[in-house]
């Protein structure tokens, strides 16, 4: 028996894992991707999130079987408009006064969201092991072609052709370069810089054109530092701080080298086009994993928008419940169930998960272990327990 993780250092809370796990049931499973299979064991320890291999290995095993380009795209196409529609609910939601609205509405509220939130969860799971595939299959493919002892050149092909698809990330530090560089350029502001960033906010206000640019930089990225379990500020003292490091490092250099290094890469993928134009299938391999990496940005940014203003309504459920957000995020969703229907919980709960929890689903029953019992379950576990 050993644990496998999908993804590497993302810190998961208690609600993500059983938000997660609801959506793993077999009926769940069956309904959206026609599989009869469930998960019966997960594992959350040391910040990351863990199935179980042979398990794992199954239902990729089903997943690839089951699966066609056409129910995948269909698969996407349900993620994409559940991912829309839930935008739209919580940002019409922020838009007005949520202060104003009773707690009766907002519960109600939030037992409607986490309804479709599990099932965004689980399009983002199968979304991501699609992906994976894909990576996988242009591996193998190209480990063929290349014959043997081309290790390195595979995977250097690989990295080449998913730098090919840009992502959000890298329009977001053009975008803040360009701002550093016409701050730069102006010698006024430039007088200020060492000022500590609160009074340096102030000065950069007085100007109008680059502070016209920063709000609006902000208005686009606000939800950048989020992440699902993680929610990071980008605010205009967050923006302050990096335009800061950024002027004393030459933004026009650094400009200059992401557009060289940009250009560099898109030669280097037509070569490799080039010299992968005999093989097909290889190809449109490529093909399928770039549309699909490409859609893969695009989702991914929509659901740090949607994290973004989700963070923000479940701070306001906490509150009517006398909860932090962080607290609120340490409860299962059945615990913030009776929370909201029967106003039951025990604050001991929260006092045991400050410092340092596991969790653990075996058979159908999810645990949260805290304290002796995370250490009892450290000193069973070995190395050789985990796959990487």
């Amino acid at each position: 028996m050993s644990w496998k993780t999908v993804k590497h250092g993302e810190n998961v809370p208690v609600f993500i894992v059983d938000t997660l796990y609801y959506s793993f049931t077999q009926q769940n499973i069956k309904k959206q991707l026609d599989i009869d299979f469930t998960f019966k064991r997960l594992l959350k320890l040391n910040e990351v999130l863990y199935f179980d291999t042979d398990e794992y290995n199954q239902f990729i095993a089903l997943f690839a079987l089951k699966l066609s380009t056409t129910k995948l795209n269909k698969c996407y196409l349900k993620y994409d408009t559940l991912l829309k529609k839930l935008n739209n609910k919580l940002k019409n939601l922020l838009r007005g006064n949520i202060k104003t609205k009773s707690t009766i509405v907002l519960d109600k509220l939030f037992i409607e969201i986490m309804d479709d939130y599990k099932d965004l969860l689980f399009y983002c799971f199968v979304l991501y092991i699609h992906s994976e595939q894909l990576t996988n299959d242009l591996v193998i493919q190209l480990k063929n072609h290349l014959k043997k002892n081309k290790e390195d050149l595979t995977y250097a092909y690989v990295a080449c052709i998913y730098k090919n698809v840009p992502s959000y990330q890298e329009k977001q530090k053009k975008e803040l370069l360009a701002i550093a560089l016409d701050l730069s350029k102006d010698a006024r502001l430039m007088k200020q810089i060492t000022k500590k960033s609160e009074q340096f906010i102030e000065q950069i206000k007085k100007f109008r054109k680059i502070y016209a640019k920063i709000k609006t930089h902000l208005q686009q990225y606000s939800w950048i530092n989020t992440d699902i379990g993680k929610y990071g500020t980008y605010d205009i003292s967050e923006v302050v701080k990096q335009l800061k490091l950024l002027v004393v490092d030459n933004p026009n250099a650094q400009l200059i080298s992401l557009k060289e290094g940009s250009l560099k890469n898109k030669n280097e993928y037509n070569t490799l086009i080039k010299n992968l134009k005999s093989s097909k299938n290889i190809l449109k391999i490529i093909k399928n994993a770039e549309e699909f990496e490409d859609k893969k940005n695009s989702a991914l940014m929509q659901l740090l928008q949607l994290q973004y203003s989700l963070k923000i309504f479940l701070e306001e459920i906490g509150a009517r419940h006398e909860l932090t957000f962080n607290e609120l995020i340490s409860l299962t969703y059945r615990e913030i169930i009776g929370l909201i229907k029967l106003n039951l919980l025990n604050k001991d709960i929260l006092r045991n998960r400050e410092n340092e929890y596991a969790i653990i689903v075996e058979e159908n029953k999810l645990k949260v272990l805290t304290a002796y019992n995370v250490q009892k379950l450290k000193e069973s576990l070995t190395n050789e327990d985990f796959v990487f």
